[in-house]
């Protein structure tokens, strides 16, 4: 049963997380799509996808939630997604390589 008072992740709390809803974290962020994404000095971070830099300032999820509210929190990353779905389709179609 998820607990709406207690603050959420926007990735970890996803069903697009290996570990949503295993209280013990029992697969490796390493196996993680999204730890492509992640700078590699972040990767070793207790929650590596909140480094994702989200937009050409590098702010993260991580910085995000600092300072902005979780609707800001969303769009951005929805922005994030888009531009990443986009590049990647535009690679792909160029014949590229479509990682980061």
């Amino acid at each position: 049963m998820r607990t709406p008072w207690k603050p959420t992740s926007i990735f970890q709390d996803s069903i697009t997380c290996l570990n949503f809803d295993e209280p013990q974290r029992v697969h490796p962020c390493s196996e993680c799509l999204l730890i492509d994404f992640v700078p590699p000095q972040e990767r070793d971070a207790q929650v590596p996808c909140h480094h994702i830099p989200l937009n050409p300032n590098g702010e993260t999820v991580d910085a995000v939630n600092r300072y902005d509210n979780q609707q800001e929190l969303e769009e951005k990353v929805k922005q994030w997604l888009r531009a990443t779905i986009e590049r990647i389709e535009a690679q792909r179609a160029a014949g590229g390589s479509a990682s980061k």
